[in-house]
């Protein structure tokens, strides 16, 4: 169902559009009079007719032109809603369509008299009905994200069955199609056929010479649906026919021949078949649409009113709008609030923080004159009534407006002739006729109402009107009121300085250019500078010189007062300024040197990576070498020139680990318990004392304990930065981890060892496991181990296959076996080295 907000106002007005009736007001003459002013002063027709301008339909933008103000604070959210939503499905994957479509309206309530649609009403009622889809479609592929405007679905009836049959009739263009029926089809054709007949007819009669010297032209023509030839008016007797048409001059005579008549007639029957089935089938075609007609208003209301949010939509994208949090408490908090009407007409416009807190019943605006203060009241008026009827404000996200039920504006000359009215007049009886609608209100409690006042009580003795002035705004205070006021009555601008819910504001004014700003300043008055802005527009300054001679002591110290507030105001905001550009600046160095440094540690890791990959190819040309060096040793029996030659390997492990190892910790920096690398052994361990001073230290590696020369030692981590790295039983899944080398009886002796500790690679993929094996290897043999322990585990057995099918192609190896039950059976690996 359509939400109840919708049917209420929205609905209403596009359905009394459709209607072409009245909408009934209970609002009292005079009230409503009151609004018109108020919206005439605040310039709220201009908005609208801006809005309309971004509608697609003239229906939808007559309803721009009268949109309703909601009445409730939830109604005016909910609207507010429909428009952020149309705004979020102006760039959703299957976007809301262009609402395009006639105002069918009137031939609808024909039709329902009984009468029949025409072609082109028939092409715009299909028309009609294909949009609505269009809409359904979208609301259906967007009803998580547009919630709000979900709920028009439901009366957009699916009326696609009688499109499709307008669609079998009526062309895109409007005209009938051929085969709209088998009996149209026929009479066109046989109509068709006889008009073939004629015109071949008419071209051999004027080619012929016997029509040649009758003729004025070589051509025929029609006249009144006739096939006809321009003869002579001299030479008409010569042909036996009827005559037509005549020729503005007199000089030729249209005839049809006799011997065409029939000819003719029978085409004019054929016509008249062609005509009479067309009727038919529009009368059939307007009985279906009558069928349809409560559904075909709901589309061309539903329609007219999502034309009309859409509209709020693209006005909001155009003046970059925000959706705005609503309250009743009277709080108002505008940041870079602009002017609509000056946002649209203008490239810039100065953007200003609007403050008008809820413990605040009047606010005093005071500062120089063509400084902007009407302006603002207008911006604070139109902004009451935009959030009223779900307009997005052209101001920053985290602005806040209260919501008013009623909004009254004196803005300008009041002064009416005809009814004998001065100024000053005009205005005491609107503010009259305020008190008296708030005073006494027609039922419930009074509305929460903004009072916009510009120049409050002018045009009249300055003593007595600020005096008056004040007593009105103390009694719109008690009445609860939010009240705004532009003056330049010092006196009130000295309460609003000591009165509980006063609060002064002003439009800041140069002192150094003698210019205004337009720029709003919370809490500080401003003076008037009429003296200042006179000698800046060319007064005689012998005038302003006497004319500062004959201004009271009091006002001019006041003045001068305000002047040095909005100068200290003025000061302090440049130096926050200044102190907001250096920080922002500060900021964005600091963030400029963090891409810099993560960008020169990208090229340091770049760098590092060729250089492994370098050794990488180095290791792996040598690590061949060494193998047919081996093969070719293995065969000669040589094995003291075969350790030669892993030695050699060595060396270029070394060089590689030596250059390519990116962080190190300097030995001296180490503590007890830190990580650190033994060099030329690949292999990790943890510090049992403190290296400083010392040649060698203990190191522990895996469960044994090992004495290490401090020269052979590279730091890798702090102990609180590394995990830790040498359990006693490795874990699969590690990569923190090297297998520990040597066992504990050969470790640091350098002497032959029987066998070599086990090689651990579980965890690891077939490639990571076979790359570290071949290292193992290297190292075992430098240590004249017999035979090595390599540990796969089960797994899915790839691991297993992988090192196995390896180990048979080694020329490090002279035979393997699966592990014995004592050994960790088919887990494990051993294998006898050359």
């Amino acid at each position: 169902m359509i939400p109840q907000g919708s049917r209420r106002s929205l609905m209403l007005r596009a359905a009394h559009l459709l209607s072409g009736g009245e909408i009934t007001s209970i609002i009292l003459v005079s009230e409503l009079s009151a609004i018109s002013e108020t919206q005439q002063a605040l310039e709220w027709p201009q908005v609208l007719e801006a809005l309309a301008a971004q509608a697609h339909s003239a229906l939808g933008a007559e309803l721009c032109r009268g949109l309703p103000l909601e009445d409730t604070l939830e109604l005016a959210q909910q609207r507010m809603q429909e428009t952020t939503d149309m705004l979020e499905l102006q760039h959703a994957a299957v976007p809301f369509p262009a609402v395009q479509f006639e105002d069918s309206s009137q031939a609808l309530h024909k039709a329902e008299k009984g009468g029949i649609l025409d072609l082109q009403t028939l092409r715009d009622v299909s028309v009609l009905i294909y949009v609505a889809g269009a809409v359904r479609r979208c609301l259906v592929a967007n009803q998580q994200t547009a919630a709000a405007l979900f709920a028009y679905y439901e009366a957009l009836p699916d009326l696609s069955e009688l499109r499709e049959e307008i669609d079998t009739c009526v062309s895109a263009e409007g005209d009938i199609l051929d085969h709209a029926s088998p009996a149209l089809y026929e009479a066109l054709r046989l109509s068709q056929g006889l008009k073939h007949r004629i015109r071949q007819r008419m071209e051999n009669m004027v080619a012929s010479s016997r029509y040649r010297d009758l003729l004025q032209e070589p051509y025929y023509a029609q006249r009144e649906n006739r096939y006809v030839l321009p003869i002579k008016a001299e030479r008409q007797h010569d042909l036996h026919g009827i005559v037509h048409d005549i020729s503005a001059s007199g000089a030729t005579v249209f005839m049809e021949p006799r011997e065409l008549i029939d000819l003719n007639n029978q085409i004019k029957v054929a016509e008249l078949q062609v005509a009479r089935e067309i009727t038919r089938i529009l009368q059939e075609l307007t009985s279906r649409v009558v069928q349809h007609l409560d559904d075909l208003r709901s589309l061309l209301q539903v329609l007219t009113t999502l034309d009309c949010i859409g509209a709020k939509a693209r006005l909001s994208a155009r003046m970059n709008g925000t959706p705005i949090r609503l309250n009743t408490d009277g709080h108002v908090r505008l940041w870079n609030a602009r002017h609509p009407l000056l946002l649209l007409s203008k490239e810039h416009v100065v953007p200003n923080d609007v403050m008008f807190e809820r413990d605040s019943a009047v606010l005093v605006i005071s500062g120089p004159n063509t400084g902007g203060k009407t302006v603002l009241l207008k911006l604070l008026g139109l902004s009451s009534l935009m959030v009223r009827c779900g307009l997005h404000l052209p101001c920053r996200d985290g602005s806040e407006m209260a919501f008013f039920e009623e909004t009254f504006a004196d803005i300008g000359d009041a002064q009416d002739l005809t009814k004998d009215l001065s100024s000053f007049s005009a205005h005491i009886r609107k503010l009259i006729g305020l008190l008296r609608s708030i005073e006494h209100p027609t039922g419930g409690e009074s509305p929460r109402t903004l009072v916009l006042l510009d120049e409050v009580i002018s045009s009249t003795d300055p003593a007595e009107g600020a005096a008056l002035a004040e007593a009105l705004l103390r009694r719109f205070a008690e009445l609860n009121l939010k009240v705004v006021v532009t003056t330049h009555y010092n006196a009130l601008k000295t309460l609003a300085l000591s009165t509980p819910g006063f609060l002064n504001a002003s439009l800041e004014f140069d002192v150094n250019t003698l210019a205004p700003t337009y720029r709003f300043i919370s809490g500080i008055p401003g003076g008037s500078s009429a003296l200042d802005i006179a000698g800046r527009l060319g007064m005689d300054p012998s005038i302003l010189d006497q004319a500062l001679d004959l201004v009271h002591r009091e006002d001019r110290q006041l003045d001068h007062v305000f002047t040095d507030l909005q100068r200290t105001h003025q000061e302090l905001k440049e130096e926050l300024d200044e102190a907001r550009t250096q920080r922002e600046t500060a900021g964005r160095e600091a963030a400029e040197a963090q891409i810099i440094a993560e960008r020169l540690r990208s090229i340091e890791r770049d760098e590092i990576k060729k250089m492994k990959k370098k050794f990488r190819e180095e290791l792996a040309t040598a690590r061949a070498e060494v193998r047919r060096i081996t093969e070719s040793l293995q065969r000669q029996k040589t094995r003291a020139q075969v350790q030669e030659a892993h030695h050699g390997l060595q060396r270029v492990e070394n060089s590689m680990n030596q250059h390519a190892s990116p962080e190190t910790v300097p030995v001296a920096s180490l503590e007890e318990g830190d990580v650190v690398e033994i060099a030329n052994l690949d292999t990790l361990g943890r510090l049992l004392e403190k290296p400083e001073g010392k040649k060698s230290v203990r190191v522990q590696v895996g469960s044994s304990e090992l004495s290490v020369h401090v020269d052979r030692l590279v730091g890798v981590g702090k102990a609180a930065n590394v995990p830790e790295v040498i359990p006693k039983e490795k874990s699969p899944t590690s990569r923190l981890t090297k297998p520990s080398l040597l066992s504990s009886g050969s470790a640091g002796s350098g002497s032959a060892a029987s066998d070599f500790a086990g090689i651990d690679l579980r965890g690891q993929t077939a490639e990571e496991a076979l790359e570290q094996l071949t290292a193992q290897l290297d190292q075992a043999l430098l240590r004249n181990a017999k035979s090595v322990r390599i540990i796969h585990g089960h797994g899915t057995g790839k691991l297993k296959t992988a090192i196995r099918e390896f180990l048979a192609q080694s020329a490090y190896v002279t035979a393997f076996r699966p592990g014995g039950q004592e050994e960790g059976g088919d887990g494990v690996t051993m294998a006898e080295l050359t």
